[in-house]
């Protein structure tokens, strides 16, 4: 049994962990998703209480709960935001790195040098036959 990798091997690990990574951008999307209803339903359920109430509620308290509910708005926005770059950076690495592979090795796996690999969403992209 041999212990060499082979370059095959490589390049289709180098697109499976692209495709983990955009797999766990919209997992963290879908994460934050959840949070930012959450933020919204609170912030709104507490304007119905403001207004709905036969009793109105004490004017410091329900502003104070709803600043800081927009403040916990705007900390999960950023949080996506800095979470959706770091991810498509990573996602621009690996496809990087594909392209470098694929000019090394263009030979090997049996490719014109030139090929640019297939970044785009389509069924077996960059999948070399």
């Amino acid at each position: 049994m041999s212990d060499k990798i082979s370059i095959e091997k490589v390049y289709e690990k180098l697109w499976s962990c692209r495709d983990l990574e955009i797999q766990h951008y919209w997992h963290r999307m879908v994460f934050m998703t959840a949070f930012m209803v959450l933020s919204f339903a609170s912030y709104g359920g507490l304007i119905a209480a403001l207004i709905g109430s036969d009793k109105i509620p004490p004017f410091a308290l329900t502003n104070a709960g709803c600043f800081i509910m927009s403040l916990v708005g705007i900390v999960v926005a950023l949080f996506w935001i800095m979470m959706s770059k770091g991810s498509k950076a990573w996602q621009e690495e690996y496809e990087f790195v594909i392209t470098a592979f694929v000019k090394n090795y263009s030979t090997a796996l049996g490719c014109d040098k030139d090929m640019k690999p297939v970044l785009f969403w389509a069924e077996g992209a960059g999948k070399i036959n």
